[in-house]
């Protein structure tokens, strides 16, 4: 009974034959798998693509726009820069904060700082003493319609 192989069962006798299809497999191995030298492949596991550097990701964000200024629409421009029109919205999207860096409003030279924080937490509070106003107000709108429509419908 020993002798019996299962269907889905490797033979195990030969063992040198075993190793030479895994050292094949080894020689073969794709990104993020370890190859015969027992070193990785540099590009991580799931990417196939090719790795740029930032300044060459403003480049190509700079020529698809450049082709679509001149009336090229987004699809063929991303494909004669050689990426996909998803990468160029991730680019375009990770490069659009360190393009623009968000300055703070100067404030006159006499004003402290705190004033400016009292300023601000006063409007906070008419503009929530608003809100709540208007609240009400909206809420008593809405039963008076609600009551109307009951009527109408003869449900009181």
């Amino acid at each position: 009974m020993a002798d019996e192989q299962h269907p889905g069962q490797l033979e195990t006798n030969d063992a040198s034959e075993h190793s030479e299809s895994k050292s094949t497999s080894q020689q073969s191995a794709g990104p993020g798998r370890i190859r015969k030298s027992g070193k990785r492949s540099k590009a991580p596991k799931g990417s196939t693509g090719q790795r740029y550097t930032v300044k060459e990701r403003a480049e190509k964000i700079a020529e698809i726009e450049t082709r679509l200024s001149e009336g090229l629409n987004i699809k063929a421009a991303t494909k004669e820069a050689g990426i996909s029109e998803q990468t160029y919205y991730r680019w375009k999207r990770n490069a659009a904060p360190n393009d623009k860096p968000v300055k703070p409003a100067p404030q006159p030279k006499g004003e402290k700082n705190s004033g400016s924080v009292l300023e601000t937490l006063e409007d906070l509070v008419t503009l929530e003493a608003e809100n709540i106003r208007l609240r009400t107000q909206l809420a008593e709108k809405l039963r008076a319609e609600n009551a109307e429509l009951r009527k109408r419908l003869g449900m009181e």
